[in-house]
């Protein structure tokens, strides 16, 4: 009896096509989950347990964590940051940790506006 990844040629490698540099597709749901994730919970949490957050702070809040949390992907390690800093931003957490405290504060920032 013949596997159907063999009736198929090239049908088992089309996925990998799909997930890109990520070797498992948890890996890929884990990075493209991090994208989102910290601003959906600033959001959440300052907006259930602080009064005084607004729309805006959301809205700056989700654009803010999006796009640190592509800036970062792309630009760590970066040869003008020091090698410290570099060090702790590699690992994917840090950089979730990093991304949620500058939301919590363009949050804070946006109701200054």
């Amino acid at each position: 009896m013949r596997s159907a990844s063999a009736s198929w040629p090239g049908r088992a490698n089309s996925g990998q096509t799909l997930l890109g540099n990520s070797d498992q597709a948890f890996q890929f749901i884990q990075e493209f989950l991090g994208f989102f994730t910290p601003g959906i919970t600033v959001i959440f949490l300052l907006g259930l347990c602080w009064k005084p957050a607004t729309e805006a702070g959301a809205i700056v809040a989700a654009i803010t964590s999006v796009l640190l949390s592509y800036i970062l992907k792309m630009g760590i390690p970066s040869r003008w940051l020091p090698e410290a800093l570099n060090a702790w931003l590699v690992p994917f957490m840090n950089r979730r940790m990093f991304v949620f405290l500058v939301s919590c504060s363009s949050q804070w920032r946006s109701r200054c506006w």
